[in-house]
């Protein structure tokens, strides 16, 4: 029996069974590919159970609470996997006693003749899949011996989305189970919701409960709930699939909405799309969150700020120093503290003196000022920034104030330079303009300036992207509804509008 191996978006491969043009974990199961192709033939019993989800949807929850329902054995453990279709025949199947609780990753069609003709009981399970693909990232990474994978998130991410993965697309999975009420409505069936699940376990106990007609009493199906949940399953049943250093394999975390801590902002818009596009006409209304599990207070912790001091004061008494301030991970952003404000370390010796005289600065009356938050947290809070900028037009009306945006600017930069000639009373022809445009294009003046300032490496320090929505390559959902939910708090009452994209 060998495997085939897929390679991701970065070059890591992932390896797979591939059996009559279906993908399958290559276990360490000899007679496998014999269990597989038996499937359709699998001999039923008319009280068997089968658990269907895909993979990573909750099988194994659903299948502990039936196994207790049915058998009220609180005292056994047993491997849901030795009860898998696509790793064991009929050899194996048949010495279990009825009722068996048989699980599957298969679609409708591939399941044995025998639960149709013998209306066997089906119990299939839907999970939202975004959590979904990052369990199964894990999945894959965690069971080297297996899967023969080491990629990363976003590379494997493609891989599902593409069907590249083992039982295939999620979208075909998903649209085959959709219709099974209407492909198959003399087989009785219960759709379960895992988030609906976590929400409320004992109302889903009830449910498969009364489904499978072994209803019993409130202080059993408490004991059901207990034996189910994560952490109790975790540690009865963790050990059972295990990774090289011991940690459980199908334990992971059981939380509703932990794809915000995966999916970048970018990543989730390209998601929805290709869902959106898949699954057009099927009708199935996930729901990615259950509630918000953090404070703001606890996304937005504030650290405390270490300072060490490596210049005296000076005879004024005013303080400065270089202070350094850890982040989230543990490392530190080195900075110039001058008079409580935060700058941006220069090579310039004399640099505390030159923040110090701004003030009493000489000016003359044609100097023309340009004024932006900069792109990092030195000169210290950006909102306090922008509600101090927004209010100059009240604080100082006597002042002639132009605002540009950065994103008018790149949708329209002819429509900006114009804007720009005639607040200066500079106004030139349109030849002028296009070549302004064409000097200040992102690439052009990477061309010419991006060597005046460069990291170690040589590349340019000023000129990276210049794009309009690249944050979207970097903010998690979950980081984007955190800064969403500070920007709202700390802004009520000003009245900015942001473009976060251009079409």
């Amino acid at each position: 029996m060998s495997g085939i191996k897929i390679p991701d978006a970065g070059g890591d491969s992932i390896t797979l069974l591939k059996v009559d043009g279906h993908l399958y974990p290559k276990s360490p199961v000899d007679s496998q590919v014999d269990a597989i192709r038996g499937i359709r033939d699998l001999p039923v019993r008319e009280d068997d159970v089968f658990i269907c989800a895909y993979p990573k949807c909750g099988t194994h929850w659903v299948w502990e609470m039936v196994r207790l329902l049915l058998l009220e054995d609180t005292e056994t453990v047993i491997r849901k996997e030795k009860l898998m279709l696509e790793f064991f025949g009929k050899d194996v199947l048949e010495n279990f006693p009825s009722p068996r609780v048989l699980n599957t990753h298969c679609l409708v069609e591939q399941l044995p003749r025998g639960v149709f003709e013998k209306k066997c009981k089906i119990i299939y399970i839907l999970r939202n899949p975004k959590d979904m693909a990052v369990s199964f990232f894990h999945h894959h990474t965690k069971l080297p011996k297996i899967y023969e994978y080491d990629g990363k998130w976003e590379n494997h991410l493609s891989l599902l989305m593409d069907g590249k993965v083992d039982f295939g697309s999620f979208f075909t999975y998903l649209k085959d189970w959709a219709a099974v009420g209407k492909t198959h409505p003399e087989v009785p069936t219960l759709t379960l919701v895992y988030e609906d699940l976590k929400e409320d376990p004992l109302a889903g106990i009830r449910k498969v409960a009364k489904f499978l007609n072994v209803e019993k009493s409130e202080e059993f199906y408490l004991k059901v709930k207990e034996l189910t949940s994560f952490n109790k399953m975790k540690e009865r049943k963790g050990g059972l699939v295990a990774t090289p250093d011991g940690s459980p394999v199908m334990y992971r975390k059981g939380e509703v909405g932990d794809w915000k801590n995966y999916f970048t902002v970018a990543q989730n818009e390209a998601f929805d799309r290709l869902y959106k596009e898949n699954m057009a006409g099927c009708d199935i209304n996930f729901r990615y969150t259950l509630k918000f599990l953090h404070n703001l207070s606890d996304l937005c912790d504030v650290c405390e700020i270490s300072m060490t001091n490596n210049k005296k004061d000076d005879e004024s008494g005013v303080k400065m120093s270089l202070i350094k301030i850890p982040d989230a991970g543990g490392e530190s952003i080195t900075y110039l503290k001058v008079d409580g404000h935060l700058f941006a370390r220069a090579s310039v010796d004399s640099q505390a003196d030159v923040i110090r005289g701004i003030r009493d600065l000489p000016v003359r009356e044609d100097d023309v000022y340009i004024c932006a938050y900069p792109k990092c947290v030195d000169s210290g809070s950006f909102t306090t920034y922008l509600k101090d900028w927004a209010a100059i037009g009240t604080n100082h009306p006597e002042v002639p104030t132009l605002t540009l945006v950065y994103e008018d600017l790149k949708e329209d930069p002819l429509a900006g330079i114009r804007k720009l000639a005639k607040f200066l009373n500079a106004e030139k022809s349109e030849e002028f303009y296009l070549k302004v445009k064409e000097l200040t294009s992102f690439n052009k003046m990477k061309e010419k300036k991006g060597s005046l300032v460069t990291a170690p490496d040589g590349s340019p320090v000023m000129y990276r992207k210049g794009e309009v929505g690249d944050w979207k390559n970097y903010f998690t959902v979950a980081q984007n509804e955190a800064f969403d939910r500070l920007y709202m708090e700390n802004m009520a009452g000003c009245d900015i509008n942001f473009r976060y994209s251009l079409k």
